[in-house]
């Protein structure tokens, strides 16, 4: 009988060296979907920045940190970094659309805000858009920009229509649901560029809407069309989000494990994941079992493995799980200007973002990336920590992909190759539930995390015989696709 697939996806791989053994064979997927199941199950609600998951995941990783042995980052026990927020509060009460024909619609029970205006109001020509199930265009002759757009469209396309509707510049989009939509307080910071207003309206206040603007309502359970409808009567409404901003305070997890050699163990190589998710919105909960669920199970496999095994490295290993990245990197930017070790003394980092599935598209299937992985930004400033990952690899077997190089920005790792720090980004790929409430525990690929986390785990052995990997900073550059080494027979 022939192996499976999933059995033999990282089989061509050299024996791992016998003193590094103990602590990689504790890395099982028995305990990474263990870990999955709490991070990304329902008493964290997703995770949210500044949301109630959140503060209960961050403790309970500590907990695990404390359990494994990890020693807290801070003198007086503390894991936690904190890292100040700003939360935006909807004044509920005082929310509304007033549109033509005298109708008011309350934001009680009717509108659900996930994000808001800089201002306490906006006026714009009301559109209503019915998005089919399949892709679309918005026609050159119809203006969305600075609009309150109120959309239908099913799970299966929602992704692509709000994104689709949002890059028009809407001032506002509302997608209709059934049931009455929640409003959720928005984490935001100071710097943060406006957000056009988004969230759901209930599909009786639509109606009311439609009615009190001479179209015919659509009611609950009508189907989708063929084609993109798009219906505008060509009259304003003003939409009032007034919201009272509050500061509050989110933590980055941060364990260490110090250094076997007291000459080196000043030094640190950094392992990262961000610990966030979308959380509750007004449409529901995002639990966020890739993203990133399966990272932060990763790392911490890690810190476990490390503290299993005999062998220690000499250089120190700092783990952090970074707060805010969902909404702009906002933890590792923190970290990094205040970092609780010195940057200069970081040799490299290690960033786990999304490695629990199998990248698929129209393109490919998830059945042909069984055994690939993107590893991204090793080769920003230099090849020489590729180069330490690749050998790494010889003992895992990953097929690795490099076409993502443009997503190097887009996580914790770039903050600090910002700052000099060689750095890494491991990237199992995107997939249909990329940042949809699809996003669970039973569509994961745990061999895939074990692997990530086994990989890691042998590159910090590597990355602390070769010492620190500096770099010049400057834009990423695009980098030619190669093949993945292969060992010599």
């Amino acid at each position: 009988m022939c192996a499976s697939p999933l059995l033999a996806q990282f089989a061509d791989v050299q024996p791992c060296p016998e003193d590094l053994q103990l602590g990689l064979d504790s890395i099982t997927t028995e305990q990474i979907k263990s870990l999955v199941s709490v991070l990304a199950g329902p008493h964290f609600e997703g995770r949210g920045t500044g949301q109630k998951g959140y503060k209960k995941a961050a403790h309970w990783v500590a907990g695990k940190l404390a359990e494994y042995g990890v020693e807290p980052i801070y003198s007086d026990g503390s894991f936690f970094q904190s890292v100040p927020l700003q939360q935006k509060v909807p004044i509920i009460e005082e929310c509304h659309i007033r549109a033509a024909g005298g109708v008011t619609i309350e934001a009680d029970g009717n509108i659900g805000f996930d994000t808001y205006s800089s201002k306490p109001s906006v006026l714009g020509n009301l559109i209503f858009i019915r998005c089919p199930n399949e892709r679309f265009k918005i026609p050159p002759s119809v203006i969305l920009r600075d609009a309150i757009v109120i959309y239908w469209a099913e799970d299966s396309t929602l992704k692509y229509a709000s994104q689709k509707i949002e890059s028009h510049q809407p001032a506002a989009l509302l997608r209709v649901v059934n049931g009455s939509p929640q409003s959720i307080n928005q984490p935001t910071f100071a710097t943060q560029v406006p957000m056009a207003i988004k969230g759901n309206i209930s599909s009786t206040a639509v109606d009311r809407l439609l009615v009190g603007s001479g179209l015919q309502p659509i009611g609950e359970g009508a189907a989708s069309p063929s084609e993109v409808e798009i219906m505008n009567p060509r009259s304003s409404v003003s939409l009032a989000n007034p919201v009272r901003v509050r500061p509050i305070e989110v933590p980055n997890v941060i364990g260490v494990i110090p250094g076997s050699d007291p000459n080196l163990r000043h030094e640190h190589i950094v392992i990262g994941s961000h610990l966030d998710h979308i959380g509750i919105t007004s449409g529901g909960t995002y639990r966020g079992a890739d993203d990133n669920g399966s990272g932060c199970s990763a790392v911490l496999s890690i810190a476990k493995a490390l503290m299993t095994n005999r062998k220690r490295p000499k250089r120190s290993v700092v783990f952090i799980f970074f707060a805010a990245e969902e909404i702009g990197l906002v933890g590792s930017n923190y970290y990094c200007q205040r970092p609780v070790l010195p940057l200069q003394d970081v040799t490299c980092m290690l960033n786990i973002d999304m490695v629990g599935r199998n990248e698929s598209s129209a393109k490919e299937t998830a059945d042909e990336n069984e055994g690939s992985i993107h590893l991204i930004g090793a080769r920003q400033g230099g090849n020489t920590l590729h180069d330490v990952i690749l050998d790494a690899n010889e003992h895992i077997g990953f097929r690795f992909e490099f076409d993502e190089e443009s997503i190097f920005d887009r996580s914790d790792q770039y903050n600090f190759y910002r700052k000099g720090v060689g750095s890494a980004f491991l990237f199992g790929g995107f997939h249909p539930d990329y940042h949809q409430q699809t996003d669970r525990i039973d569509r994961l690929n745990f061999k895939k995390i074990q692997a990530a986390a086994r990989l890691y785990y042998l590159t910090v052995f590597a990355a602390d015989e070769h010492g620190p990997f500096p770099v010049v900073f400057q834009p990423p550059k695009k980098i030619q696709p190669i093949q993945t080494r292969k060992r010599d027979n």
